[in-house]
């Protein structure tokens, strides 16, 4: 199992990231995923924990993608988690999530990086902190930074997100 993944700040940095990762995925069907649930020593049961990289299944390639800092990026090829969790057990629950039921089979079209227009820093700078996948039906699977730790939602129509497009 692999234990490091490496997160990026910069706009451009990210980009890179992104291409280096989705490039040869364009086309290529979404045929699972992967969400962290963790059981922790206080509780004795399973939770959710975004914190975790979401994983995403493209026929026998795996990309773990994770959010942390309000915006930091990283995405990695296989399977991905922390390798110091205490005494907590993580488990990785496979499909089977209803809310992300659409992404399953989605043909992806392109990759971009985002923001809304609240998510923007004192200085007048963006924030981009939304990595959007658009598949051929125009569906759009957005996983995100929400706060701290990974969050997404699905669109069946164009998110009102200022997008740069990074692969298509």
């Amino acid at each position: 199992m692999n234990t490091t993944m490496h997160y990026f700040t910069a706009k451009t940095d990210k980009i890179k990231l992104i291409q280096s990762h989705f490039q040869n995925l364009i086309s290529h069907e979404i045929t699972g995923y992967g969400l962290p649930q963790c059981m922790f020593a206080e509780s004795h049961e399973w939770e959710d924990w975004m914190d975790l990289p979401l994983r995403l299944v493209f026929g026998s390639h795996t990309l773990s993608i994770s959010w942390m800092r309000c915006g930091d990026l990283a995405i990695a090829s296989g399977n991905y988690r922390p390798s110091r969790l205490g005494t907590s057990k993580v488990r990785w629950v496979n499909d089977g999530i209803e809310s992300l039921s659409p992404i399953l089979g989605m043909k992806l079209k392109s990759v971009a990086l985002g923001y809304k227009k609240d998510e923007i820093y004192d200085d007048g700078t963006p924030s981009w902190q939304h990595l959007i996948l658009t598949s051929d039906q125009n569906l759009s699977f957005d996983l995100y930074a929400a706060g701290d730790e990974n969050a997404f939602k699905i669109y069946t129509e164009k998110p009102d997100i200022k997008t740069c497009i990074c692969c298509s």
